[in-house]
């Protein structure tokens, strides 16, 4: 809150209910859809850099990009992935990629086990897995990974110190842990 020019900072509560560690004005919270937003700023600074066009195939960008489909990712712009209209099969795919190379198992998967829903630009269905391209895309044309690249380009320019984009910083910094109505507490994995 802010009032008179000065800043306060309040926090009621508890941050994990299965240890009853206390919610505190610091306390950091893990963020999920909220990255696709981050994701597509990312996609829109390399356009901007001349470095992608969101008319382009992703596999121009992407040559390993693959789905079941024959001829199917091929016809997926760069474009689809963002505005959530690429047709890709993958939200219920959740293969066992972690770390540094999460996004690329993630797309090496695709290409075995995931099909289309639709073609490109015939519907819109929010889509896990069309950014999870998008961000693996990112990861390829900029040489970084994702974490770096997020760190580098959103959080730092705006003076996000603290933030992190996996579970596994999240939870060494103090991170409130997710809860259900009835009090138990949510599961996540710090890998």
């Amino acid at each position: 809150m802010y009032r008179d020019g000065e800043q306060a900072a309040f926090a009621h509560w508890v941050a994990n209910m299965a240890t009853g560690a206390p919610m505190r004005a610091d306390t950091l919270f893990l963020f999920g859809s909220i990255t696709k937003v981050m994701t597509t700023t990312l996609a829109l600074q390399q356009v901007e850099r001349g470095a992608v066009d969101l008319d382009a195939p992703v596999v121009r960008y992407l040559p390993a990009f693959r789905l079941t489909a024959p001829g199917a990712a091929e016809r997926i712009l760069v474009r689809h992935l963002l505005t959530h209209t690429k047709g890709i099969d993958a939200d219920m795919f959740f293969p066992s990629g972690r770390g540094p190379d999460a996004l690329r198992v993630f797309v090496d998967g695709l290409g075995r086990q995931c099909g289309v829903l639709f073609g490109p630009d015939e519907f819109a269905s929010y889509s896990n897995g069309g950014m999870i391209v998008a961000g693996r895309r990112l990861e390829v044309v900029t040489g970084l990974g994702f974490h770096d690249l997020l760190r580098r380009e959103v959080f730092g320019p705006v003076g996000m110190h603290d933030a992190c984009a996996s579970a596994g910083e999240g939870i060494l910094r103090g991170t409130a842990v997710g809860h259900f109505p009835n009090g138990r507490a949510a599961t996540c994995s710090t890998e």
